[in-house]
């Protein structure tokens, strides 16, 4: 699929008030599916899976099922950012590079500077967090963590964009 479709698909979701999860699979994302069948159940559960790598791509291609493209998820959390700021959407981060709260917080405070129309919130910083509505989380925890974590909390939820974004905040921001 198209960024632009995963965009109109997610945000449709939103609006209809459901729960999606988006995930984006990479080549040592399906190996490591093969290796730990607990991790390829909580890829499965996903309603939207990106291809973010040209190797699943071209395998695609040599398996007769081909994708229209790599879909990043930088390009796709950067995508929800912006309409989180056309919308003042609240928007809630897990995690963060190395898991330093210094670094945590320097990342939000470059998100808000970008996007000053979203409501950027750290959760391990908002109590209650859980029983508050949220139309996005991105967890930042990296390859396994960040879909378990998802997959769990989102039952807190009663609908929202929950998106695993390892690393792609902090490339969004150069950080």
């Amino acid at each position: 699929t198209s960024l632009e479709e995963v965009l109109k698909k997610a945000v449709s979701r939103l609006q209809n008030r459901q729960k999606t999860l988006i995930f984006t699979p990479n080549p040592e994302f399906l190996v490591f599916a093969q290796e730990k069948p607990a991790f390829k159940q909580l890829l499965n559960q996903a309603q939207i899976s990106l291809p973010d790598g040209i190797g699943l791509v071209l395998v695609s291609r040599f398996l007769g099922q081909p994708l229209q493209g790599r879909v990043a998820g930088a390009d796709a959390a950067a995508a929800l950012l912006k309409k989180a700021d056309q919308n003042h959407w609240r928007v809630g981060l897990i995690g963060a590079r190395r898991g330093v709260v210094k670094e945590r917080q320097q990342l939000v405070k470059k998100l808000c500077q970008r996007f000053s129309g979203a409501e950027i919130f750290i959760l391990e910083e908002t109590p209650g967090w859980q029983k508050k509505s949220w139309e996005i989380i991105f967890a930042c925890q990296g390859m396994g963590e960040q879909e378990k974590w998802l997959v769990e909390k989102s039952r807190f939820l009663k609908f929202g964009i929950l998106m695993g974004v390892g690393g792609g905040l902090d490339f969004l921001t150069g950080f």
